[in-house]
């Protein structure tokens, strides 16, 4: 390619770019907000709290769904099932609301911008697409506790505050906010894809490739120091040679969540950043969790951003279906 035909090719791709980054924007600006506050109604009863401030409403009308399904758990739940008491106010003025299907809610905004919506959630569901709440811990993954607006799950920032017990912890692969308590996602997309754990737990950190990793544990008093030291080192070496099979890692620091207790179904799941092993209990020696944390990390590049074509965007309403998992997860797994 000539120098002339080159310079043109560059100024087109920075044009088209440019367009890109300006659309995204505009439909940000125009996209509903949520942003969330998540504290607890009665942990004896497994009762979350959740206050959701929307904003940029624009409309008469707001409809707010809860997920059908959760990406890499490719099975419908009826996680709305679990809201209890859900309204919708302004200043303290109720705002009509109705069911429009299994999942999704209308309300009625009178014309307001801005308004309030709040629910309890049964959390009584310790599964990696679960979520559970006792006196002692909290874990959830956002597909099962938080609602969206349905056509803005890529389009408008959000953030979550937490409102705990004193000495609860929060591990997480959300962004840390400047504001205490809070953390930051891109998107709904990113707020549903990062597991959490609240409580008194176990954290190890050690660093790959010059990212550093956080290797949790719940509830806390499993790991003898020896085998903390071993599965700090075990998990180091795994993440290294799958990042140099990419050339570095695609993140800025990991999340190795390993949750355990009387489970309503084992197993692990991937997401951008980090990975939720849930299992009975944790073993005294750690190379019996490094084959599936191996897994699920290699899922960082395969699958959370190699995707299967089915599955973009995802739609959280209902199925998806793809024939390609065979890559997805044969080749991850190979």
């Amino acid at each position: 390619m000539n120098p002339n035909r080159r310079r043109a090719a560059v100024l087109a791709l920075s044009i088209v770019a440019i367009l890109s980054t300006l659309s995204q924007n505009a439909r940000a600006q125009s996209a509903p907000r949520l942003d969330y506050t998540i504290g607890i109604t009665d942990a004896v009863k497994h009762l979350f709290h959740i206050k959701i401030e929307a904003s940029n409403t624009g409309g008469r009308t707001l409809d707010i769904s809860m997920p059908a399904w959760t990406p890499g758990w490719y099975t419908i739940r009826p996680y709305a099932s679990n809201v209890i008491k859900l309204q919708a106010h302004v200043s303290g003025k109720r705002l009509q609301m109705k069911l429009i299907d299994k999942q999704t809610w209308r309300i009625e905004t009178e014309g307001n911008k801005t308004l309030t919506i709040e629910y309890d959630y049964f959390a009584d569901n310790l599964n990696v697409n679960g979520a559970d709440l006792t006196d002692k811990h909290g874990y959830f993954l956002g597909t099962s506790l938080f609602f969206y607006v349905p056509g803005h799950t890529t389009d408008s920032p959000a953030r979550l505050k937490f409102e705990l017990p004193a000495g609860w912890r929060v591990a997480t692969g959300l962004k840390k906010s400047s504001e205490p308590n809070t953390y930051l996602a891109r998107n709904f997309e990113n707020l549903a894809d990062c597991p959490t754990v609240m409580g008194d737990f176990d954290e190890f950190v050690t660093t790959a490739l010059g990212k550093p990793i956080h290797i949790v544990v719940d509830p806390k008093g499993q790991v003898a120091p020896e085998a903390g030291e071993k599965l700090k080192e075990y998990v180091s070496r795994v993440i290294e040679a799958e990042g140099k099979i990419f050339g570095g890692l695609p993140y800025d620091e990991y999340w190795v969540l390993y949750v355990t207790g009387k489970l309503r179904g084992g197993g692990a799941l991937e997401h951008e950043n980090s990975t939720n092993v849930m299992m009975p209990s944790m073993p005294s020696d750690p190379r019996f969790v490094i084959g599936v944390t191996a897994h699920e990390h290699f899922h960082a590049w395969n699958v959370k951003r190699i995707k299967p074509a089915g599955l973009i965007p995802y739609d959280y309403s209902k199925e998806q279906y793809t024939r390609e998992l065979w890559f997805a997860e044969g080749f991850t797994s190979y």
